[in-house]
């Protein structure tokens, strides 16, 4: 997770993400499915595919750690759940121009 946050101080978006996902990937493989890390490095994650206008992958990012927030025992007043249900509806959300299209 570090060194993901470090990459991307560094400005290398592209190691950054990579670090999040194997940090990611090594946490479930360890059955860490509901691992605060988890959903934090999935946050960050969220949020810069949201960036890269990835609205899709952001979308289940966010999902994912919501999840495990909530899996967590965050309610609904918790920060980290306010924040991430707002860019979940915000991921919903279709385009205007988009509506108008066949």
């Amino acid at each position: 997770y570090e060194m993901g946050v470090l990459a991307f101080q560094m400005g290398d978006r592209d190691r950054g993400e990579e670090c999040f996902r194997q940090f990611i990937k090594i946490r479930k493989s360890k059955g860490s499915n509901m691992d605060e890390g988890v959903a934090n490095a999935l946050f960050v994650l969220g949020s810069l595919h949201w960036a890269t206008k990835k609205k899709d992958l952001a979308h289940s990012s966010w999902v994912e750690a919501l999840d495990i927030f909530e899996g967590l025992g965050r309610t609904a007043d918790d920060p980290y759940v306010k924040s991430l249900k707002e860019k979940i509806r915000r991921a919903e959300r279709r385009p205007i121009g988009r509506l108008f299209r066949g």
